[in-house]
């Protein structure tokens, strides 16, 4: 009897304890803890999961920003290099201006340099004959009637223009 006496006394331990869930919590109790953290684990992820598509949405409206920073710099940079070479175009402008009134600079000082003063006619025999030529020619007014025949071409408006080099 003394099994039975046992067994009697740990059949009313358990029915005191719970029952039929406490064997069920003995029995069951790693299957449950496995089950408690798998489900927790989900919810963690699908916390990440939301975290992410947040996260994917920033991404990509900063690469939206960034490829529109790249066009705004591309198309600066196109004006940039345009306004250089427009700056370019100027100084060598610039240059050939320099260029071209130091010569007519020079030319003023020579002429100035040569400028006779002594009455006309020591002036013109300083001169070579082909020049004092046509100087004379000139002080005469023989060159008149030929500038008036090219003005009345003009006025005109015949397009041909007679060769100043066969001058007399």
């Amino acid at each position: 009897m003394e099994l039975n006496g046992i067994l009697q006394v740990i059949i009313g331990a358990v029915a005191s304890l719970g029952g039929f869930s406490l064997i069920k919590f003995l029995f069951f109790m790693q299957p449950e803890k496995r089950k408690a953290r798998a489900e927790a684990e989900i919810k963690e992820l699908e916390a990440e999961e939301k975290e992410m598509g947040v996260m994917r949405q920033l991404v990509e409206s900063l690469k939206l920003r960034i490829e529109q920073q790249d066009r705004k710099i591309s198309e600066l940079n196109e004006r940039v290099d345009k306004l250089y070479v427009e700056k370019h175009e100027l100084e060598k402008l610039n240059n050939e201006l320099t260029r071209e009134n130091n010569e007519l600079r020079l030319q003023l000082m020579e002429a100035r340099h040569n400028l006779c003063v002594r009455p006309d006619d020591e002036c013109l025999k300083r001169m070579p004959p082909r020049d004092y030529c046509r100087l004379v020619k000139l002080a005469n007014h023989e060159y008149d009637k030929y500038y008036q025949d090219i003005d009345k071409d003009e006025d005109s408006g015949l397009s041909e223009k007679p060769d100043k080099g066969g001058q007399p």
